[in-house]
């Protein structure tokens, strides 16, 4: 929404809200050696996994206008933005590989998957992360931050403008890590309060191209995955966690 007060004061703000829902109901991974055997040391995969995202944003802000010592137009904005990230993902895995002993008329392991695994000679073990040490393959997690800023949108002369300000966020995010069959869990949080000031200098050579100078700081937290003891698969590159 936008509210405009008088000709130099107005007030906008914006509201957000964002879904995002992932279900993976079967994700089966094979292996074949270079002779076309299904390859046992690399064993089939199954993994099952439901994902939810929640994002909550609100960003309100007012401007004042204003004419510098020249008499030309310029602009002070003074805002804030508040952010919240739920998330939980939930996975069980399973690796499926043959039986111990085969009869000697059933050892053809050159079939295609369906008929490989339809068939009685696999056994399935779950191997979801059960302990902490061994890691875990569900979590839930947050991020939540708190902003304000200030912004100089300033005409130095007709040809110089500076646009320069500051954002000060407070912010905490947390990850807890755990399995849905077993009572393991592990919380990992972090927080801060952070000062980040930025400037850009924008020379208009012509009227269609600017030169700008600029400098900024920001702040790069963590993925979820990588905070919590979680167990993170590149199953077809490398088989590993």
């Amino acid at each position: 929404g936008k509210h405009a007060v008088n000709n130099d004061h107005s007030f906008e703000w914006k509201a957000s809200y964002a879904v995002t829902n992932r279900v993976q109901p079967d994700v089966s991974t094979i292996f074949y050696d270079t002779n076309g055997q299904f390859d046992s040391q690399n064993p089939m995969t199954k993994y099952y996994n439901d994902h939810n995202e929640y994002n909550y944003q609100f960003i309100p802000e007012y401007t004042m206008r204003f004419k510098q010592w020249s008499g030309l137009s310029s602009k002070f904005i003074l805002g804030g933005d508040i952010n919240r990230k739920n998330r939980t993902n939930e996975g069980r895995r399973f690796q499926i590989e043959p039986q111990e002993s085969l009869p000697a008329n059933q050892n053809n392991m050159t079939s295609d998957p369906e008929t490989i695994f339809d068939s009685n000679l696999m056994q399935v073990n779950e191997n979801t992360g059960q302990n902490i040490s061994a890691g875990l393959d569900s979590y839930e997690a947050y991020t939540e931050i708190f902003a304000g800023y200030g912004i100089f949108d300033l005409l130095i002369t007709r040809d110089f403008r500076l646009i320069a300000g500051v954002r000060v966020e407070n912010w905490k995010q947390s990850v807890k890590a755990y399995t849905v069959i077993a009572d393991a869990e592990s919380t990992s949080s972090i927080s801060g309060t952070e000062v980040l000031p930025s400037a850009n200098l924008v020379f208009s050579a012509t009227r269609s191209i600017n030169l700008r100078l600029g400098y900024s700081m920001t702040i790069n937290r963590p993925e979820f995955v990588e905070m919590g003891n979680y167990n993170y698969y590149d199953q077809l590159e490398t088989g590993l966690s």
